[in-house]
């Protein structure tokens, strides 16, 4: 319950929100959401992890992740 209430928080919605969350979602259209799907421009997606890339390479090539390794380092205080 804690997480909803900092959620509603957050993102400054109202007490409500969450009892009123159904009929939000059921009033997107589907022209709604193909635009949306446009926006988001999907398949061009980015995702970072940090670790032990000779660990963690194998793993996400196994489940079909193209990986591209960049080492950078961080700056001189």
């Amino acid at each position: 319950m804690a997480v909803l209430l900092e959620d509603l928080a957050r993102w400054g919605r109202a007490p409500e929100h969450w009892e009123k969350y159904p009929e939000l979602l059921s009033a997107v259209t589907p022209a709604e959401l193909q635009a949306l799907v446009k926006r988001l421009n999907l398949g061009s997606e980015v995702i970072v992890i940090t670790g032990d890339a000779a660990l963690l390479k194998p793993q996400l090539e196994k489940a079909g992740y193209r990986v591209e390794r960049e080492v950078r380092k961080a700056p001189a205080p």
